[in-house]
């Protein structure tokens, strides 16, 4: 990604609007059990599930930008994951 773009993106932060837990599916391979409704700072609507959100966070664990978690946390997360 070049620079430029680098910044709009970065600098184009998104906040929490809503967040829907789908009782019809437990862990599903279609649909996500907590899904977050988002809207940045320009006024764009979109939805981050929570799969998403735990990668993000793996990733920043990974890099040493987090603390590692603890095991059984970790464990449990994963479990709509597989």
């Amino acid at each position: 990604m070049n620079s430029k773009k680098h910044e709009k993106v970065f600098f184009n932060r998104a906040e929490v609007e809503d967040a829907v837990v789908n009782q019809e599916s437990i862990c599903n391979e279609h649909f996500e059990r907590v899904v977050f409704a988002l809207k940045d700072s320009i006024g764009n609507e979109f939805s981050l599930s929570l799969s998403t959100v735990l990668d993000c966070l793996y990733f920043a664990v990974s890099q040493n930008y987090l603390p590692k978690l603890p095991a059984a946390w970790v464990e449990e997360a994963n479990m709509c994951r597989e």
